[in-house]
């Protein structure tokens, strides 16, 4: 038995609409269409591929990619239908014996079903129930001895409820064969134009016993309406500034409600913002912008692409800080608004609220603010546009790209996402490599965003956690590689972890991209018998009931501090320039933070910083974790905790830990506690008390005297 899988075409369907590749190894989700097919045909002896001769390297590239599967590849020149390229093929196969053969369509795909296996060499075809024109369709006896007995097969007219999914079961090549010399020869009087495989069963009916089986899991990617239809999309517009331009509305609407504003203040503190952030009394606003509807402009393209959106299934909403009455006066698409959310962008709340599962995520949005609630949602792809912020500006927030309006189609948008997804499919065959299992890398993050995205990877044998380096050349993913925030993690995994006492999950291996450079770890993935808190910073994350745990939590902390590293290579802290990086960066801190807080505290600990990163450099050193907060601790069910995220570690004093655990999870009040317990476990050895008892007070960082318990 063997697998027929005619490509003759040209994929002129795909050409009109963009697509520059050739069909069969166009990418959807970051896969070929065809090799969706050829994942399901290991069982196959053979697969025999007659394919157009214009498709360059195509032979190449698929024994590369399925180097297990066997395979006869036969170039053709342009045929007039999948009977003619078939009918070439069998002419040229050589094999002695005659034997089954089963002809598919390379743009199918049957998920969790293995045809191949199902079929057993019998002459059967199969279908799906359906009324779309665009199939072929099958007339069966029910009643007759062999149930299922195929009387009748129309090419794109329906006469029942039965639409060929394109496999076609032949019990002997040989007949095949045949029978396709007949269409073919005849094929300049057919009324269908084309000589369709399903004349060559239509032929064949009257001497041979076809039947009709149910296929499962199937997919049709034959055309590019196809293909958009399979990505299961969901977008979620932005609407000020994306779809709309609203803001000479806005701004003579406000101006009317307070004429001393100008421009230039409506900018700097209305522009973007809710009506809650807003410094202004904002109650007759939306009245007053109806009035000013005739000043709202269309973003060029915005109505056409939805229309194009729409018409191809793709699920639209639209995500504003707008209130509901002002947003529904601009769009009749579904709105989630600023009175649906407790907290308006850049918080997740909106576009979390907005986002349905097992769709593929996309937002449209103009400001930074934007990108950063619906990257924080988890987005899959976040697109800028440039009508209110320059592409580097939107990108530095978390962009995948930009564009600068909507006069542009989905399917030139699919085609930048999986050049995005392209750039990253070496994870996958890295993760296969380590495990040696097929794997699948689960779609939602479980967390990422800006420095790295965390997923699950699945295989027959259980779940490992993904974490890998951010795709996007952002501030944020820039600094981090400046930091060296990746490679201290790496090094930690691969090296430190195992020497260590204290729980972290399991190192696996590593991930490289193929120019060898180091981009992610797999690692043990924490699962049912442990939990992680979600809960705000700032709050107190750990009560009463809890102290025990908490108590373990420190003790392990000091045990991480009391770690030999003098077999590691570690930074040290005064090795970056942190005073210079501080000391840029005051100005625009202090600018935005001027009102709501004193500054003055951090000018003057900015004016002694440089002492403080002196005294702080200065050995005996710990092993620093970097970023101890409750949110990178996973308790075990035994109350055991497992820390997690080692971006920042350095050699550096202990008590940093602290204070950074401090800050980050717990309240003023709790602070002498957690400080006395742990300068009680930590055990330090008299000869280094003085780094850590106090070498360095607040009164020498310009504060008020330490009230920290010295017992």
């Amino acid at each position: 038995m063997f697998v027929c899988i005619p490509l003759g075409g040209t994929g002129q369907r795909f050409k009109e609409c963009g697509y520059t590749g050739i069909k069969p190894l166009i990418p959807v989700n970051g896969k070929p269409i065809l090799y969706y097919l050829l994942s399901t045909l290991s069982y196959a002896d053979l697969i025999y591929i007659p394919y157009n001769k214009d498709l360059p390297d195509f032979e190449k590239t698929v024994r590369l990619d399925f180097p297990d599967l066997n395979f006869i590849f036969f170039p053709v020149t342009n045929t007039r239908g999948a009977a003619e390229t078939v009918y070439l093929a069998l002419s040229h196969y050589k094999a002695p014996f005659d034997s089954p053969i089963l002809c598919l369509d390379g743009d199918s795909w049957y998920n969790n079903f293995d045809i191949y296996t199902d079929w057993n060499g019998k002459d059967k075809l199969y279908f799906i129930e359906s009324n779309n024109p665009a199939y072929s369709y099958l007339q069966t006896d029910e009643t007759g001895e062999i149930n299922g007995r195929i009387t009748d097969i129309v090419e794109k007219r329906v006469i029942s409820d039965k639409a060929c999914t394109g496999a076609y079961g032949f019990s002997s090549w040989k007949t095949l064969l045949k029978h396709a010399k007949n269409v073919v020869e005849n094929a300049n009087n057919l009324s269908t134009g084309e000589p369709f495989l399903s004349l060559v069963v239509k032929e064949m009916i009257p001497t041979t016993t076809f039947v009709a089986a149910k296929a499962h899991g199937f997919t049709n990617m034959g055309t590019p309406k196809d293909i958009i239809n399979f990505y299961n999309i969901q977008i979620a517009f932005d609407l000020d500034g994306t779809l709309v331009d609203t803001e000479e509305a806005y701004f003579n609407t406000w101006k009317e409600m307070h004429p001393e504003i100008t421009l230039d203040w409506y900018n700097k503190n209305i522009k973007g913002k809710s009506d809650k952030q807003v410094p202004l009394d904002s109650s007759k606003k939306d009245i007053i912008f109806k009035n000013h509807l005739h000043l709202v402009k269309e973003i060029p393209g915005s109505k056409t692409f939805i229309r194009e959106c729409l018409d191809n299934n793709i699920t639209c909403t639209v995500v504003t800080n707008s209130n509901r009455s002002t947003a529904e006066s601009l769009t009749f698409l579904p709105i989630v608004s600023s009175e649906d959310c407790p907290r308006q962008k850049p918080w997740p709340d909106p576009y979390l609220k907005a986002k349905l599962t097992d769709k593929l995520t996309i937002a449209f949005e103009d400001t930074p603010t934007g990108i950063q609630s619906a990257r924080a949602a988890g987005f899959d792809v976040v697109i800028g546009l440039t009508t209110s912020c320059t592409d580097k500006v939107l990108c530095n927030h978390g962009a995948d790209f930009c564009i600068q309006n909507f006069n542009i189609d989905i399917h030139t948008i699919m085609r930048k996402i999986e050049d995005i997804k392209s750039a990253t499919k070496y994870i996958e065959k890295e993760c296969q490599r380590i495990l040696r299992q097929p794997v699948t890398i689960e779609k939602q993050l479980l967390k990422g965003g800006y420095i790295a995205n965390v997923q699950r990877v699945k295989t027959d044998k259980g779940t490992y956690i993904l974490k890998r380096e951010s795709e996007n050349s952002h501030n944020f993913s820039k600094m981090s590689r400046q930091l060296l925030l990746y490679d201290r993690e790496y090094y930690f995994y691969s090296t430190i972890a195992k020497h260590l006492t204290i729980k972290t999950p399991g190192y696996i291996g590593t991930i490289y991209n193929p120019n060898g450079e180091k981009k992610g770890i797999l690692l043990e993935y924490l699962g049912d018998n442990f939990t992680f808190s979600q809960m705000p910073t700032g709050t107190s994350m750990i009560d009463d009931q809890e102290i025990s745990n908490l108590e373990l939590l420190i003790k392990r902390v000091a045990e991480m501090h009391r770690t030999d590293i003098s077999q590691f290579d570690l930074m040290r802290p005064c090795e970056f320039n942190w005073h210079t990086f501080c000391e840029t960066r005051w100005s625009k801190f202090e600018e935005k933070w001027k009102n709501i807080i004193d500054t003055s505290i951090g000018r003057k600990i900015l004016a002694n910083y440089k002492n403080i990163e002196n005294i702080l450099s200065q050995p005996p050193f710990s092993l620093v974790h970097g970023d101890v907060k409750i949110p990178n601790i996973a308790m075990h069910t035994s109350g055991e905790p497992y820390f997690l995220d080692w971006q920042y570690i350095i050699k550096g004093k202990g008590i940093q830990d602290i204070a950074f655990l401090l800050v980050e999870s717990f309240e003023l009040e709790q602070f002498d506690d957690i400080l006395y317990l742990y300068r009680k476990m930590v055990e330090i050895p008299a000869c280094l008390k003085k780094p850590y008892a106090g070498s360095l007070s607040l009164s020498q960082c310009g504060l008020a005297p330490s009230k920290i318990k010295t017992s």
